[in-house]
């Protein structure tokens, strides 16, 4: 959260209908459902939503591009790797949480709330 103009800003990624390879209808329809959850949380406790793309924030912080890694793993380990070196206080980064680090730090450095 970034504050601003005496409001809450949530940052969230902004996500298409494909997240990386073929999903089943059920999962995709299960993907949606959370992140319309999500935005309606934000909604309901009245906070700015701000919405941003992998590619927004990613470039900025220099991270290159998934693309510039062989596989998922590899692209994964180094946005871990750069949450733990721009977060060194965050103990027990994990895979599953450096993407959020990592929107927070371009929030935080980058944003314009």
């Amino acid at each position: 959260e970034v504050k601003g103009e005496g409001h809450l800003t949530v940052w969230l990624e902004q996500v298409g209908g494909f997240i990386g390879r073929a999903q089943s209808g059920a999962m995709m329809f299960k993907f949606g459902h959370g992140c319309g959850f999500l935005r309606g949380v934000v909604m309901a406790l009245g906070c700015r939503l701000e919405l941003i793309t992998p590619q927004r924030w990613q470039q900025p912080l220099c991270l290159g591009g998934k693309k510039s890694c062989a596989t998922d793993t590899i692209w994964k380990n180094k946005l871990k790797a750069a949450a733990q070196r721009k977060c060194p206080q965050v103990p027990n980064i994990t895979l599953a949480t450096s993407d959020a680090l990592l929107i927070l730090e371009f929030a935080l450095t980058h944003g314009q709330s």
